[in-house]
């Protein structure tokens, strides 16, 4: 009927806490490494500073691996400076 659309699919591309919160079955194609890039003129702002304090709290961690799919080994690291 109009306006009413059905979509059926095989297969697609999407993370593993998606498939899991609509209970599909999840295949691992890969892996991808985000990093977050701070300009150093705001680095020691508060509001970085308390971006910094969520990504380094363990219990934020704890609920990001519990979304599945999701490793934090290196989440609040400071990679690199200048």
């Amino acid at each position: 009927s109009a306006g009413r659309l059905l979509l059926s699919v095989d297969a697609g591309i999407g993370i593993y806490a998606a498939a899991a919160a609509l209970d599909l079955d999840f295949i691992p194609i890969g892996s991808e490494w985000y990093d977050l890039i701070i300009p150093a003129v705001i680095f020691d702002s508060a509001m970085i500073g308390a971006l910094r304090e969520v990504l380094a709290d363990e219990s934020f961690k704890q609920e990001i691996v519990g979304l599945g799919g999701y490793s934090v080994e290196q989440t609040g690291a400071l990679r690199w400076t200048t």
